[in-house]
């Protein structure tokens, strides 16, 4: 075993501890070891070659010194979160439906504790290697960002059409009158905020992973869902039951939307729904204008009033 896998063995058990780790601290003797072991990873004398050859940079400060450490760090920290990933995703199978979602909501909140660490005790490679590859205009990201990139591709993805089965199956209870927990579909939503664009490095597309794969499904569900009961209330009542139906749904989504979207969807969300709901029913609702006048049904004016501007 040469230099670089003796360091490895130690830095790798201390990873795997801090991934496994639900609390998210460890023991200040153990940080200290593992940011020393990235140091000396990244400044060691020696670099090693395949076969076991050695040999010693003259300027152990170069670029090129520090590349061959610097990726090789990077790389093996790569594989094996990648590898830990994977028995995330296999436990994740064994759960559905809400089981799905406080499973997943659980490992992410203990994932995001451990990034967080993992990017502080591999500083010294984030200022130095990382830093110089970015100057380079290479695409390599800060550790940090790296670590939500690997969650991404390695178990959203592989799970992301299960978690949005599992939200609308919960949403549509609620919908229905059954009491479910909408706290689930906050953390999931916010879980999607977080994992950014789909190259996470640049900033222009910061949403687009939640726009993508939660907003647009969670829309064209929730317009399918009201098309089919909005004819169900016409064909069981009035125009005016119809009336007061759509009020009380467009408020309790409004305030649903308010606690689990992210504020840039709340318009878009809204006016989806609203087009459902009372666009494609606008002559008939107009039609009752004239009676209530005449009625003097202040009441129920004012709420179409409201609902047709």
């Amino acid at each position: 075993m040469d230099e670089a896998d003796k360091i490895w063995t130690g830095l790798s058990a201390g990873v795997e501890i801090i991934l496994n780790k639900a609390g998210g601290d460890i023991e200040t003797t153990l940080y200290v070891q593992l940011y020393t072991d990235v140091y000396n990873f990244c400044t060691a004398l020696k670099s090693w070659l395949p076969g076991g050859a050695y040999y010693t940079p003259a300027d152990t400060s170069s670029s090129v010194h520090g590349s061959v450490y610097g990726r090789q760090l990077y790389t093996r920290l790569n594989d094996h979160v990648t590898q830990w990933m994977t028995r995330v995703a296999e436990r994740a199978s064994e759960h559905t439906g809400d089981n799905l979602l406080t499973f997943y909501n659980r490992e992410w909140n203990k994932y995001g504790d451990a990034a967080k660490m993992i990017h502080n005790i591999f500083d010294y490679l984030n200022r130095h290697w990382i830093q110089r590859e970015q100057e380079e205009g290479n695409n390599v990201c800060d550790i940090n960002t790296l670590m939500f990139r690997l969650w991404r591709n390695n178990f959203f993805m592989d799970v992301r059409n299960s978690l949005l089965e599992s939200v609308f199956n919960l949403l549509k209870r609620i919908r229905g009158g059954q009491v479910a927990d909408l706290n689930l579909v906050k953390s999931v939503v916010d879980s999607f905020v977080a994992l950014g664009s789909e190259d996470m490095v640049s900033g222009s597309k910061k949403m687009e992973v939640y726009d993508s794969y939660f907003l647009k499904p969670f829309i064209e569900s929730s317009k399918q869902h009201y098309q089919a009961e909005a004819e169900r209330v016409l064909q069981e009542g009035s125009i005016r039951n119809y009336m007061v139906w759509i009020w009380d749904k467009l408020m309790e989504e409004d305030e649903r939307a308010t606690q689990c979207l992210h504020e840039s969807s709340l318009r878009e969300f809204s006016e989806a729904l609203n087009k459902v709901l009372i666009g494609k029913q606008r002559a008939k609702l107009s039609s009752e204008f004239k009676p209530m006048l005449e009625a003097e049904e202040r009441e129920d004016l004012k709420r179409l009033y409201q609902l047709m501007k």
